[in-house]
């Protein structure tokens, strides 16, 4: 179970994954690894930031930028 994870201005953040291959740079090669999922959400999720990553539950957390949003 995830507890929901807040951004700055309280908003709930969204929870997304990637593939285990971009995983595995996570220990080996950190630098690789954030430039992995920075490409893979630009493409997928234009709209949001990637904030952090939690290894162990294998968990992208992402705030949206929009303005406009609700």
């Amino acid at each position: 179970m995830f507890e929901p994870k807040l951004d700055e201005f309280g908003r709930p953040m969204c929870r997304s994954g990637v593939a285990e291959w971009i995983w595995a740079f996570y220990r080996s090669d950190p630098r690789r690894f954030k430039e992995e999922v920075k490409k893979h959400f630009e493409l997928g999720y234009p709209n949001y930031t990637v904030r952090s990553a939690n290894y162990e539950q294998r968990v992208i957390w992402l705030q949206e930028n929009r303005s406009d949003r609700l």
